[in-house]
């Protein structure tokens, strides 16, 4: 499940809920977790800085717990060729 916001001033947001896996595997169900992002138009039109975050719940082995795995990024993105830039979360 993913939501994509669009907000003036050239920002977005994005969060996903997820779930990763396959039916016939040892551990069908090997990781799922939720990642949020966020980014926005910084210094010039055509450069976008983006802040990640996620928590996920990987598991590979059946008798393995489960532990939360934290996750944070920073990014920048660069536009050439275009005044049509949309704030788009595209992270995921």
């Amino acid at each position: 499940l993913m939501l994509l916001r669009g907000f003036p001033n050239r920002r977005a947001a994005a969060a996903e809920l997820f779930t990763e896996g396959e039916f016939d595997d040892i551990v069908p169900l090997r990781n799922y977790g939720l990642r949020v992002a966020y980014r926005r138009s910084i210094l010039r039109d055509w450069l976008v800085l983006e802040t990640r975050a996620s928590v996920t719940f990987p598991r590979e082995f059946a008798d393995q717990e489960r532990e939360a795995s934290l996750g944070i990024g920073i990014g920048l993105e660069m536009f050439f060729g275009t005044d049509d830039f949309l704030a788009r979360p595209v992270t995921f």
